[in-house]
Parts: structure tokens; sequence; C-alpha cells
């Protein structure tokens, strides 16, 4: 099995081949990313990486900073973005001041 070290989901399906995670600072409903809180992973081709990474630059993450000004940083909830092979999730996890997020891409085969 596939582990991402940060994220909402570290342990990844063995379908995935392609993976972002991170434990952001959530403060007033803004994403702050900590460069050295996330953590990728890619099992896939070059192309595959190519392709998650422009899933998720004009996707996944645009949908993650608007979604998260509805997250409350005591919540547990869990809100997730599935789009065929690729999805995103998020959530405080109650931690009262971070917001986990993992991106993932399963592979067409």
């Amino acid at each position: 099995m596939k582990q991402l070290e940060w994220g909402l989901d570290k342990e990844l399906d063995d379908d995935v081949v392609c993976a972002w995670g991170a434990r952001t600072i959530l403060v007033k409903g803004k994403v702050d990313v900590v460069p050295d809180r996330i953590d990728r992973i890619n099992t896939g081709s070059e192309a595959d990486m190519e392709e998650f990474i422009a899933w998720a630059s004009a996707t996944g993450f645009p949908w993650m900073l608007k979604t998260a000004s509805d997250v409350k940083s005591d919540s547990m909830k869990r809100h997730t973005l599935n789009e065929g092979k690729f999805s995103i999730s998020i959530s405080a996890n109650g931690s009262y001041g971070y917001l986990y997020a993992t991106a993932q891409m399963k592979g067409t085969s």
C-alpha cells in the first residue's frame, strides 16, 4: 500500500498513480500551505503526473481554497470533490487550526 507522509488520506489505494497530501494552516477560512508539510507520490508515467498537476491546478486546488472558507476548525466533516479518476478531500479533523488535504488520480488500467 502506498503512503503519504502528510495529508487527510495517508494510505492510498493500489490503483492511485499520483497523489498530493498536505497539512496546511487554516485561519479564518484561509489556507496557508507549509512547504515542509507536503508530500507527493507518482508511480505512474511522467504524462500521468502532468495530467494530475493540470487537474489539481485548474480544478482541485481552487476547489480546496473555495471550500476551506466553509470549514470550521473544530469540525470532523470531510469535504470531497470527485471527478472521474481525480479526487480531492479536505477536513480540519477537529484540529483547531489545520486543514488536511489529499488529492489523487487513479490509473486507467
